[in-house]
């Protein structure tokens, strides 16, 4: 092995050693906060989820796909243009920034979801990214149901 290749090894073995992890340029090391899914009180079965998404990474990332561990519920990215919900295939997350998934901006869409899903019960989203790896995050469904609201 020639001395530059040594030199790089030496680098690399030292940055796992002091930090735990290797980050490499052009890499994305995101994070989540707060999040939480709701019950969707204009489409009965649905839902939405929200969180914050930070990007510690000198590189933008994008959300490209989620999963929830609930059977026959399909979770689906989306955003708002032009004042209207529509189907999106990426929401970027810019590099040393963050992005708000919230109502009135981007968000998750859960459909299908089953009647015995109650207030307070918590589910696991699959997040995948572009660039950094999948994230499995608990969300916990806040608000009830728009029909068990309003029970005569």
């Amino acid at each position: 092995m020639n001395t530059g290749k040594w030199i790089i090894a030496a680098v690399m073995a030292v940055t796992v050693v002091f930090s735990g992890k290797v980050v490499m340029a052009g890499s994305s090391d995101v994070s989540i906060e707060g999040a939480s899914a709701i019950f969707s009180p204009k489409m009965p079965d649905s839902g939405a989820a929200f969180m914050k998404i930070i990007n510690n990474g000198d590189t933008d990332d994008a959300l490209v796909g989620v999963n929830i561990n609930i059977k026959k519920v399909r979770a689906v990215l989306h955003d708002i243009k032009d004042g209207k919900m529509v189907k999106t295939e990426r929401i970027i997350i810019p590099a040393r920034g963050a992005v708000e998934l919230k109502r009135g901006g981007p968000h998750i869409m859960l459909y299908d979801l089953p009647s015995d899903i109650k207030e307070g019960k918590s589910y696991t989203l699959t997040l995948r990214f572009e660039r950094a790896q999948q994230k499995d995050i608990r969300v916990k469904f806040m608000g009830g149901r728009l029909h068990d609201m309003h029970k005569h």
